[in-house]
This record gives C-alpha cells, sequence and structure tokens, in this order.
C-alpha cells in the first residue's frame, strides 16, 4: 500500500514537472512574440509619423510649385526659362 502512494506521488510529480516545462516552453515563445510585436508597433508608429509629416509637405504651395517645375517644366508667366543645351 505504501508502495502505490509513493508510485502515485511520484507519478503526479512527474506529470507536473513535464507540464511546467510545457508551459515554461510556452512563455518564452510568447514573450519572444511579444517583443517583435512590440517592434513592429514601434516600426509602424515611425512609419505612420513619417507618412503624415509627407502628407504634411505634399499639401504645401511649395510642395506643388516644386513638382510643377522640376517634373513638369512648368514656370510663371513673367519667367523666362534658360534651357541647357546637350
Amino acid at each position: 500500500m505504501v508502495y502505490m502512494m509513493i508510485f502515485i506521488v511520484l507519478f503526479i510529480l512527474v506529470v507536473v514537472s513535464i507540464k511546467s516545462m510545457e508551459i515554461r516552453s510556452k512563455l518564452e515563445g510568447y514573450q519572444t512574440q511579444r517583443e517583435q510585436l512590440s517592434q513592429e508597433k514601434a516600426d509602424l508608429e515611425q512609419q505612420a509619423e513619417e507618412l503624415n509629416q509627407l502628407e504634411k509637405t505634399v499639401k504645401t504651395k511649395g510642395y506643388a510649385e516644386k513638382v510643377a517645375r522640376e517634373q513638369l517644366g512648368l514656370i510663371y508667366p513673367d519667367e523666362i526659362q534658360f534651357v541647357e543645351e546637350k
């Protein structure tokens, strides 16, 4: 009878130890995943801030004028445009 009780207690200890290791392993995985998600969140917040700044810049008259001059070659009516010969 005593041996049976000792066997049961040892069996329970083994099962608890194994489950404890499994839970610890899962916890480490979750912590790693949390760190990765935190980094991804920080990256996305930085990207959102950069996009907000770009949006503010694009909405300015100066930006529109720069694009019109550089990409479209537009000038004001009272300006003279000099073209470099190649």
